[in-house]
């Protein structure tokens, strides 16, 4: 039983270091400054995606499209997702690029 410690130290320490190289002190987290307050980008994507998700249902039901969906609440739920990650990824830079 005590050749299977330092099995389980090693395996600990290993996962621990994993674990903690994503915290990186020279990467921050993307922010934007609002009248001296700083919020992350994700925050700020959320909610356009969810503004941008609302004209659309207006749309939607003005042409008669919302009527005819199966499912509307997964296809806002889902379009609310798309737009949201869309803003950030085009935001923060992280877009990606086929070669």
């Amino acid at each position: 039983m005590s050749a299977r410690r330092p099995t389980l130290r090693a395996g600990l320490a290993l996962a621990g270091l994993a674990a903690l190289s994503g915290c990186d002190m020279a990467v921050h987290s993307p922010t934007v400054p609002i009248f001296g307050s700083f919020f992350p980008i994700w925050l700020i994507a959320a909610l356009l995606g969810i503004v941008t998700t609302v004209v659309l249902r207006l749309v939607f039901i003005r042409t008669g499209i919302d009527e005819r969906m199966p499912l509307p609440v997964l296809v806002y739920l889902f379009a609310a997702i798309g737009f949201s990650i869309l803003f950030w990824a085009l935001w923060s830079g992280e877009v990606l690029v086929v070669r």
